[in-house]
C-alpha cells in the first residue's frame, strides 16, 4: 500500500510517497500554490499516478515549535 505524504505550506506543499509495502519514502516534488488554490490537481495527479491509498498530513510548526 503507497502512502502519500503530505508537508502542508502556506506557499508550497512537500510531497513524498512510501515504497508499495510502505517501508520507505521518496521525495515526490513540491507543488506551488498559485493565488488562493490549493493546488488538489496537481496532488490528485500524484495520487492517481502513484496509485496512493492513504495520505498522510503533516501539522506545520515554525522552526520555533509554535504551530
Amino acid at each position: 500500500m503507497r502512502v502519500l505524504g503530505i508537508d502542508y505550506g502556506v506557499r508550497r506543499h512537500g510531497l513524498a510517497v512510501s515504497d508499495p509495502l510502505g517501508y520507505t519514502a521518496q521525495p515526490a516534488g513540491v507543488v506551488v500554490r498559485k493565488g488562493s488554490d490549493p493546488a488538489l490537481d496537481e496532488i490528485a495527479a500524484v495520487i492517481e499516478e502513484k496509485e496512493v491509498e492513504r495520505i498522510v498530513v503533516g501539522l506545520p510548526f515554525h522552526m520555533d515549535g509554535r504551530p
